[in-house]
C-alpha cells in the first residue's frame, strides 16, 4: 500500500488525529447525518466507511494507532489486496484526494481528518439537483460558506442531528495546545 503501481508491502500503517479545532465546533463527523448524505455521494462508499472505521480506532486510541490494512480491508468488505491499487488503497487515495486525510510524507503515518468541513462549492455540483436542493434546507446555507448558528450544527435543541448526537468534541492527546 501507498508503494509503486502494483507493488505489495505488509507494513502496517499508522492512523493519526488530524486536528482542526474549527472543523471539531462547525463540521461534521464521519458517522453523522449530514456526511452520509452529501459526502458519500462524492466519496463513494469505501472511503466513507473507511474514514469511519479509522475514526472509530481514534476515539479507543485518540493519540493514533496502528492498523493492518489487510485487517482494515476486511472490515470494509472489500477484499485483501495489499496492492497500492487495490481497494483498500483506492479508499484511502480518494479521502487524500477530498481533503479529508493526508500521508505525511516519507512516513506510513495517515493523519485523518476527525470532522468534515460542509461541503464545498466545487463539490457541491456533483450532488443530484434533489440532494442540492435538500443540502440549502439541511445547513440553511450556501454550500462552501460555513455559519456556525445553521441548524445542522446545532448540538442541542431544535434543528439538532436527531441521528447522531453530537458531543462537544475533545482534543484528542495528541493535538497541540
Amino acid at each position: 500500500m501507498f508503494g509503486t503501481m502494483g507493488e505489495e508491502t505488509t507494513q502496517m500503517l499508522q492512523v493519526r488525529p488530524w486536528w482542526d479545532p474549527e472543523l471539531a465546533v462547525g463540521g461534521f463527523p464521519p458517522n453523522s447525518l449530514y456526511f452520509e448524505t452529501y459526502w458519500l455521494p462524492i466519496l463513494g462508499p469505501a472511503a466513507t466507511l473507511a474514514l469511519r472505521e479509522l475514526n472509530r480506532g481514534l476515539g479507543e486510541e485518540p493519540g493514533g494507532y496502528e492498523i493492518d490494512p489487510v485487517w482494515l480491508a476486511r472490515r470494509l468488505g472489500v477484499g485483501r489486496s495489499r496492492s497500492a491499487n487495490g481497494p483498500v488503497a483506492r479508499a484511502i487515495d480518494r479521502l487524500c484526494r477530498f481533503g479529508l486525510a493526508r500521508i505525511q510524507t516519507g512516513t506510513r503515518a495517515l493523519e485523518v481528518r476527525t470532522h468534515a468541513p460542509v461541503l464545498p462549492r466545487h463539490l457541491f455540483s456533483r450532488l443530484p439537483p434533489d440532494l442540492r436542493k435538500s443540502h440549502d434546507r439541511h445547513t440553511g446555507d450556501s454550500p462552501g460558506r460555513p455559519d456556525a448558528e445553521s441548524p445542522a450544527r446545532r448540538t442541542t435543541g431544535p434543528g439538532a442531528d436527531q441521528h447522531t448526537p453530537r458531543q462537544r468534541p475533545l482534543r484528542p492527546a495528541s493535538a497541540p495546545r
